[in-house]
């Protein structure tokens, strides 16, 4: 019975397994795991010398609405060497607010998407990827608008395979501040740095994978490839 509840389980659940570097040498492993429904969580570590220099086992989660994406709840527990954190929210459906634990209140509209949520969507939903659309996404207090542009549709040769892929620029523009933390992890922090340039490759055959992901910012680009 126990197998066969853990079979069940398991398919329902999607994994995948990414290589961050940059110039080339490996720096963080990431774990993806997706419900395929309505959650995603984040696994990240630092890897060889950079375990020693800047070491971090970060996580993240996130739970959405299946139809429009929006944020349910978001979680993260920061461990980076001296720097550690906790964070959970959880959406009050009959404020129209997301409730930070000892944070605040923010009024946010049901289909709020976060960084997380919205990966989620863009796996899930390639019939709603849209260049032009814009999307709410909730950033720790900060409220953003966020879009995909389709840039092309290259073939990506990973290890022995080719697979077609939706090239894709990733769009953030701050729309309303409201940032509350004094600080935050080195991937929060980040992702919404003005002047960086954010890419998705994503399978074009649904299920959809996102097979590489890059952020450039000062001629600097950091890479993460799926290794599977």
């Amino acid at each position: 019975m126990k197998v066969v509840i853990v079979l069940i389980i398991t398919s329902f659940l999607s994994a995948h397994q990414y290589t961050v570097s940059i110039f080339g040498i490996p720096i963080v492993n990431v774990t993806m795991i997706q419900n395929n429904a309505t959650s995603l969580s984040f696994e990240t570590k630092t890897v060889g010398v950079f375990d020693v220099v800047w070491p971090l086992n970060n996580k993240y989660s996130v739970t959405f609405d299946s139809t429009s994406f929006g944020i349910q709840t978001y979680e993260k527990n920061i461990d980076q060497g001296e720097f550690t954190q906790s964070l959970s929210a959880v959406y009050n459906n009959k404020l129209h607010a997301l409730d930070y634990k000892d944070g605040p209140s923010i009024s946010r509209e049901k289909s709020c998407k976060t960084i997380l949520s919205l990966l989620a969507w863009a796996q899930n939903s390639p019939s709603d990827r849209s260049d032009a659309k814009w999307f709410p996404m909730e950033h720790e207090g900060d409220l953003y608008d966020s879009r995909l542009l389709l840039a092309d549709t290259p073939f990506l040769n990973i290890f022995e395979d080719s697979t077609l892929t939706d090239h894709y620029r990733l769009d953030l523009k701050l729309k309303e501040p409201g940032k509350f933390l004094d600080r935050t992890d080195y991937f929060m922090e980040h992702i919404v740095m003005p002047g960086m340039v954010k890419q998705l490759w994503i399978e074009h055959e649904y299920p959809s994978r996102i097979i590489q992901a890059s952020v450039s910012v000062w001629n600097l680009d950091v890479k993460a490839l799926i290794n599977e």
